[in-house]
C-alpha cells in the first residue's frame, strides 16, 4: 500500500487536516491510478515551534514528508 508520513510545523497542520489529506491521497491516486485509493495511508505529524532545525537552526516553515510502498506492490 502506499503510505505516507508528513511532518510539518503545529502551527501549519492545524486546522488543515482534511484537506492536506484529501490532497495528499489525490496525489498518490494521479500517480498509481484509482485502484490505489482505499490503500494510500497519510500520518500527519505535527512539530511543535523549536524542534525543527535546518542548517543548525530552528525553522517554524520547514516540512518533510515520506512516501513509501512495500516490496512488490507491482509484480
Amino acid at each position: 500500500m502506499p503510505h505516507m508520513t508528513v511532518h510539518l510545523p503545529e502551527s501549519k497542520l492545524t486546522g488543515n487536516e482534511p484537506m492536506l489529506v484529501a490532497a495528499l491521497t489525490d496525489a498518490v491516486v494521479d500517480v498509481y491510478g484509482e485502484w490505489a485509493r482505499d490503500l494510500v495511508g497519510i500520518r500527519l505529524a505535527g512539530v511543535p515551534a523549536g524542534r525543527y532545525a535546518q542548517g543548525g537552526k530552528a525553522v517554524d516553515a520547514a516540512a518533510s514528508v515520506v512516501l513509501g510502498v512495500r516490496t512488490g506492490l507491482f509484480d
